[in-house]
């Protein structure tokens, strides 16, 4: 059945140009005149059929080459609850426990973090800040790396901005600290790891961790608007780092529907931990993240045109909704990141692009 989904989507790709232009296509099109992105591709599947299978502009601007279905994006935080994922295949096989503390999987946690649970590096009610990163150790060339040791030690000198399980606040140290959670109670590395686990189950053929040095087949460039001109960037800065499980992989729209597809199936994790991953977190200050959305693990929730999703987006112009009783898919994943904002950069609300597609065609 998977190769016959995957036949279908390859075929889809390469008709999809001389398809009618549809309202979606409108839509999309109009928000990415609006926005000045230069390319994406998205795929909308439910009930196991393919609805929508475009792609849009131009992936490479400098060499003119178009987005098609199989061009290769960087996903940014969409890879967090991928990440998600692979913490609870471990949960459920009872290897590490939600509400135990950090300190009983990562030696040498200093007192201040102690009091962090599994359960709050999910759910983004940690405490830690957004950013543990040092910015100056990651210009570095690949051969020299960014190791565990040293985001542990930058991470740890950030005092907590609340007591854990009190508030939210989104938090890529969180997810790096489940990367190495996976890493030590695995016994192999997070990347290899996620192939093995993650990656290979799912038949995800076109799916990498991010490297300058790689040659990475129809990838796309990513870009950012800065202060009104269109100018390149990329998250390949990040290739410094040992152990990404907040923002470093590589995918394409197909790749990640097989992901969702076997999420929703039961083949990934178990229906009841799904469940378990969209149910809202309760916390102290009740603040909601981005679009009003619960907190989830790994997951935000919403509700979209009546129906319970999960959904999750990305600073490079990517996001996914997943509509589980509804066996409902849709990714878009587009080369127009936020970049950053000291630098005056500036990309688009890709989550409202998201959800309104998903409510149309959820009607």
């Amino acid at each position: 059945m998977k190769f016959i989904f995957v036949s279908a989507l390859l075929f889809l790709s390469t008709v999809c140009c001389a398809q009618q232009a549809d309202s979606i296509d409108f839509h999309v099109t109009a928000v990415m005149k609006e926005e000045a992105v230069p390319g994406s591709s998205l795929l909308i599947i439910k009930d196991g059929k393919i609805l929508k299978a475009t792609s849009y502009g131009i992936a490479n601007l400098e060499h003119k080459v178009p987005a098609k279905f199989e061009t290769v994006y960087e996903l940014a935080s969409v890879s967090k609850p991928i990440t998600a994922m692979a913490v609870m295949q471990l949960v459920e096989q009872g290897k590490i426990s939600l509400d135990s503390s950090i300190a009983s999987y990562i030696d040498s946690v200093p007192a201040s973090h102690r009091s962090i649970k599994l359960r709050h590096l999910l759910s983004h009610t940690s405490g830690i800040p957004e950013l543990h990163i040092n910015f100056t150790k990651l210009y570095a060339v690949s051969l020299l790396k960014y190791t565990v040791k040293e985001q542990l030690a930058d991470l740890y000198s950030q005092k907590l901005l609340f007591p854990p399980g009190e508030g939210y606040q989104y938090s890529n140290g969180g997810y790096f600290l489940l990367s190495v959670i996976i890493a030590n109670v695995s016994g192999m590395s997070f990347e290899k790891y996620m192939q093995k686990n993650i990656f290979d189950k799912a038949m995800m053929k076109n799916t990498k961790f991010i490297s300058a040095d790689s040659i990475v087949p129809n990838r796309a460039q990513t870009y950012t608007k800065r202060n009104g001109t269109t100018v390149r960037w990329s998250l390949e800065m990040l290739q410094a780092l040992e152990s990404n499980g907040f923002g470093g992989l590589l995918s394409t729209t197909g790749d990640l529907a097989l992901l969702y597809l076997a999420m929703i199936d039961g083949k990934i994790v178990q229906p009841k931990t799904l469940e378990q991953m969209m149910k809202p977190e309760v916390y102290k200050n009740k603040k909601k993240a981005e679009h009003g959305s619960e907190i989830g693990l790994g997951w935000f929730v919403n509700e979209v045109d009546g129906k319970k999703c999960i959904q999750h987006s990305g600073h490079t112009g990517t996001v996914a909704v997943i509509c589980p009783s509804e066996k409902f898919i849709l990714v878009y994943l587009s080369n127009m990141s936020l970049g950053f904002s000291t630098a005056g950069d500036k990309g688009y609300d890709v989550l409202s692009l998201g959800l309104d597609l998903a409510g149309k065609f959820l009607k």
